[in-house]
């Protein structure tokens, strides 16, 4: 990712000031930064002449920058931010911050750049296994001791507090600490690929900004699955378009493969559309308020309004499937929407839940046909994911398949292999009536896990221990999540302790559990308490709602379709492990009772799919010891659950 500027140290002393000033403002202005560049030039000019003064006093009589490099205004493009200086020395990168005279870093600047170097060592190729120190360079002169815990954790220091004083004593601590022979090469270290991995929350506000997937995500083989995707979809937008037609697309997927995202970047494809609008809507009330919430204070931010205004600006993207349906139920209104994407399709109600809930005798699938049905051409793209039903009342496909065969069967449908064979996607409960026009798209099919960045198998792991594959779960772990760790422990302290030490920067961790497990309540946790989601998922680590605070459990409900850096997945005693063998439960009143009906164990089981699959890093399993003078929590309720987990390979937290 190209910076504003890059020299070698050597170059940059000899450089003169008013010739990098206009180097950077010229790359500002490329980059569409207009605001406040007056203001920026007066600190750019500050800033290279301190640098200029440390470099030259040091290179002639301390050190000699050999080879280094001098990078100015670095981008990180998931955070639409940049690093004012990276110094390349040896094979050490430096990340510095500058701040001006007299002022006294917070946590927040701390945490931000810190975050920088979680992010250049997460996704920048010219990073991986190289020694990063983020640094915040002030121009206060009272004596500030550097910080002495070299402990690098992941390549990654701890955040150094530096001023012209005490800068090149880090450096040279640094370099001595972090032997290595190696010398980076700044010009290639500096255009080498940045390919993140954006969370759903960052993949929204960046695609409402107006960039694209392929600008912010990875350029491996999840993202190059998911570009393929996203175009089969969109030529079915052009097919619809020309021949004016009705064309239902259904993208299956595994859980973090980006289903979401894809159906994100498909609503803001402007080229595509021609001026058509296209909505994104879910059942997830959660899933849209954070969007929503998140979106709102991206803009407002961004631009020169309310978060009032704002909030109700960006409504228009993200709607609520229920509120939607409300509007164009019982009329013949037309919205003014042809493209909609409908998030976790599977989860849509039955008839008899929407009869239920709303006095509508007719399953959610069907209305949004109807609805969309009065357009001259449209798409729908169902976004379906495997064992995510959490709920009843939850049509799964056969409603969709039932609905398009009886009074939808001049929609063409586009599908993947997966919906077609007898499988956990089969669209048709029987085989699919000749009238309707089906087209097979292998790219509709995402089976590559990106959410977890560090490992692509944590949902076939996941899979294999709810299926009690015990032999196949621990070969996946020893093999394959090297790089996503995993821990199970028995004290609720030691796996909090565990949690917050590696989270680290801006990233976030937070406490998840089944809603199911009522008896979390004697060790604090209570799953049955409403929780603001947009505080949980969006303040600051600093702000006690957070999740961050570990204190609040979140529960399938609330997290389905979202994620956090680092889990600690709270184990209950509605799923119990016997011998290798899962039994299920509920609690009623003061106790708990067994469940035998197979479609509420599939439920609990899909309850711990979700909770297990939402870290982008790791997590940690604790399971309780119990307590047997409460007729609730038998330790023999948890123990099995322990047993099994160690069986399948998982390290026990010391």
């Amino acid at each position: 990712m190209p910076s504003f500027y890059k020299n070698s140290v050597e170059n940059f002393i000899n450089d003169s000031t008013e010739k990098i000033v206009g180097l950077l403002t010229i790359g500002a202005q490329k980059a569409g930064f207009y605001q406040q560049l007056q203001l920026q030039t007066r600190v750019w000019q500050e800033e290279i002449i301190v640098l200029k003064n440390v470099f030259s006093e040091y290179s002639k009589h301390e050190i000699k920058f050999l080879k280094a490099g001098v990078i100015l205004e670095f981008t990180i493009p998931r955070r639409g931010k940049r690093v004012d200086v990276v110094l390349i020395y040896g094979g050490v990168i430096f990340l510095i911050e500058y701040k001006q005279r007299y002022y006294r870093p917070t946590k927040q600047d701390i945490d931000q750049v810190e975050d920088y170097a979680l992010d250049i060592r997460d996704f920048h190729l010219g990073s991986i296994n190289k020694f990063i120190v983020p640094i915040i360079f002030t121009l206060d002169n009272e004596n500030i001791s550097p910080n002495n815990d070299w402990n690098y954790q992941g390549h990654v220091n701890k955040v150094q507090i530096a001023n012209p004083n005490n800068v090149i004593s880090i450096i040279i601590n640094s370099i001595t600490i972090y032997k290595t022979s190696e010398q980076i090469n700044y010009i290639e270290w500096n255009d080498s690929l940045y390919n993140p991995t954006p969370t759903i929350i960052e993949a929204a506000q960046v695609l409402y900004a107006g960039q694209n997937v392929k600008e912010i995500s990875r350029s491996h083989a999840g993202i190059k699955n998911l570009t393929k995707t996203t175009d089969a979809v969109l030529k079915a937008v052009e097919e619809a378009q020309k021949h004016k037609k009705k064309i239902v697309c259904f993208i299956t997927g595994i859980p973090g493969s980006g289903k979401t995202l894809c159906g994100l970047n498909i609503v803001h494809n402007k080229g595509i559309h021609q001026n058509e609008l296209g909505v994104f809507l879910s059942g997830n009330g959660p899933l849209v308020t954070v969007l929503q919430e998140a979106l709102a204070r991206d803009y407002k931010e961004n631009n020169d309004t309310t978060l009032a205004e704002s909030r109700r600006k960006v409504k228009t993207f993200i709607q609520n499937i229920h509120l939607f349906i409300d509007v164009y139920y019982g009329n013949e209104d037309c919205p003014p929407d042809k493209i909609i994407i409908f998030d976790e399709a599977q989860r849509a109600w039955d008839r008899k839940q929407s009869y239920r809930k709303f006095q509508r005798d007719v399953s959610e699938p069907e209305l949004i046909l109807k609805i969309l049905d009065r357009h001259d051409w449209a798409v729908l793209v169902g976004l379906i994911g495997n064992g995510q039903e959490i709920n009843d009342g939850e049509a799964g496909l056969s409603e969709w398949g039932r609905a398009l065969t009886e009074n939808f069967s001049h929609w063409n449908i586009f599908i993947s292999p997966n919906m077609i064979d007898v499988g956990k996607y089969k669209l048709f409960t029987k085989e699919a009536p000749k009238s309707i026009e089906i087209n097979n798209i292998p790219e509709l099919h995402l089976d590559i896990d990106i959410r977890s960045y560090r490992a692509e198998k944590v949902s076939n792991w996941v899979d294999t221990i709810l299926e009690n594959d015990i032999h196949i779960a621990k070969d996946l772990y020893n093999n394959y999540l090297q790089d996503f760790p995993i821990y199970v422990s028995r004290s609720l302290k030691k796996s909090k302790e565990h949690i917050t030490s590696q989270t680290r920067g801006l990233r976030r961790c937070g406490l998840v559990a089944s809603s199911g497990a009522r008896r979390l309540r004697p060790e604090g946790l209570d799953v049955t308490l409403k929780i603001d989601v947009s505080a949980w998922f969006l303040n600051s680590n600093n702000d006690i709602r957070s999740s961050s605070f570990l204190e609040l459990p979140i529960t399938e409900f609330g997290i389905q379709g979202l994620e956090i850096d680092w889990s600690l997945v709270c184990w209950g005693a509605d799923f119990r492990n016997i011998n290798g063998n899962w039994f299920y439960h509920r609690f009623v009143g003061t106790k708990w009772q067994k469940i035998h009906k197979e479609s509420k164990k599939q439920f609990i089981k899909n309850k711990y799919r979700v909770i297990l699959t939402r870290a982008r890093e790791g997590m940690v399993i604790w399971v309780p010891l119990g307590d047997n003078n409460d007729l609730t929590r038998f330790s023999e309720y948890y123990d099995g659950v322990y047993k099994y987990l160690l069986d399948c390979g998982i390290t026990p937290l010391k």
